[in-house]
Parts: C-alpha cells; structure tokens; sequence
C-alpha cells in the first residue's frame, strides 16, 4: 500500500488488455484523489488564467480550506504547507500561499497541470 492505494485496486495486464478503452478509463483514479488530505484553495476563471501562467493571485483566506485535522498536526497548513489548487473541483495545480493580512494573501504556483477535459461520467 501507498497511502491510502492498495494493491487490491490493482488490475493485471492481460485484464487490462481485455477491456475497452472506456472500461479502462472508467479504472483511472481522479488526480484530485492526490491531494485530498492537502489544504484546498478555489479560484475564479480569471484567476486561473493567471495562475497557469506563473502569476501569483490574490486571495481571501475564506476561499481556502485546511487539510483534515491529522495534516493540521505541525501548524497552519494554508500558512506553513503546500495548498492544492482547484477550479470547480478540478485540480489546477500546487501553490504555497503568503499571507498579507489575517484575511487575504497571495499564493504563487509552484506546479500548474495543463487544462485538462472533463472525463466522461464523472
């Protein structure tokens, strides 16, 4: 196990290889299951834009949310840790937020994913 991956997920290769492309799509974990233990910031279009360009954004701290109480352990984790960042539930990257205030502060891409279509069915 890797995580919360365990080999019982596994499919072999001659299964694999029996099965259509949509039934081997339909096998693939949403990226977004990654990161689900990681604090969460939500951005707007606009934001996006900048943010997969390498432009840091502005944000109020009321659109992030930490990580479950366990990854809360060491600190503020939307202060002192990685922030996943999403668009209407997608993942778009990984940032590292700067507070300005106790309100509001930037965050800076540190990873960005290229936009990606929606997967069938989900």
């Amino acid at each position: 196990a890797v995580g919360r991956y365990h080999v019982t997920y596994a499919v072999g290769l001659d299964a694999l290889e029996a099965m259509s492309p949509a039934e081997r799509s339909a096998l693939l974990i949403p990226l977004e299951s990654l990161v689900a233990d990681w604090a969460h910031a939500t951005l707007e279009a606009a934001e996006v834009r900048a943010f997969r360009q390498g432009q840091a954004v502005a944000i109020d701290v009321g659109r992030m949310r930490p990580g479950p109480p366990a990854a809360e352990a060491d600190g503020d984790p939307i202060r002192d840790g990685r922030i996943a960042v999403c668009h209407e539930g997608r993942l778009v990257g990984f940032g590292r937020f700067r507070a300005e205030s106790p309100s509001v502060g930037t965050l800076a891409p540190v990873r960005v994913f290229e936009e990606r279509p929606p997967a069938a069915g989900r």
